[in-house]
């Protein structure tokens, strides 16, 4: 698709500057994220005519609900438009269970951050660690990126007159090590 919306450029860009915030929750090193994702977004989004401005937040040193809530405040302060959480490798799990410090595990991250982010109105692109580099994955980051600010990628050529409403979904396969067949995870 990236290819695709290079060749021909996007339908409707709404919003043509991205300010884009990065938090680094991985053990990835500042200056690898830079070399092998930023500045190939930062090119990527340049060559559909997108300009970014990239702003890199600390980590907290506890990840809690305030200090989540926080790092949004903090974005929203800088006119941050889209985050960019990046995590360390781990299984992503669907729903989290908050302890009575309202810590939480590198396997909760994603949906409490999700969460936290969604209800104070940052939408969010995640990154894993081990995408930093697959070109694929830059270029499906950099769509969820376009979609996600507000700007329409691309629309169906044709109306759809038997349907009110078109969902888009994006499946990620893992093959299991011990079984045959794979993991799935839908998502919209």
């Amino acid at each position: 698709l990236y290819n695709s919306l290079k060749s021909h450029g996007p339908y409707k860009l709404i919003k043509n500057n991205i300010n884009i915030g990065v938090v680094n929750f991985s053990n990835c090193d500042d200056s690898i994220i830079h070399t092998s994702l930023l500045d190939k977004i930062k090119y990527d989004l340049k060559e559909i005519g997108v300009t970014t401005e990239i702003e890199v937040f600390r980590a907290p040193s506890e990840v809690n609900t305030n200090a989540l809530t926080e790092l949004v405040h903090s974005a929203k302060e800088k006119s941050i438009d889209i985050m960019l959480p990046i995590f360390p490798d781990i299984p992503i799990t669907e729903e989290y269970e908050e302890d009575e410090e309202d810590t939480f595990e590198n396997e909760d991250y994603y949906v409490k951050l999700k969460s936290i982010f969604l209800g104070k109105g940052m939408p969010s692109q995640v990154v894993l660690e081990k995408t930093i580099g697959n070109r694929y994955a830059i270029g499906n980051i950099v769509l969820g990126i376009l979609g996600k600010t507000g700007n329409l990628p691309f629309i169906l050529a044709e109306q759809l007159h038997f349907t009110d409403l078109v969902i888009g979904l994006d499946v990620a396969r893992k093959e299991k090590k011990k079984q045959s067949g794979s993991i799935n995870i839908a998502s919209s």
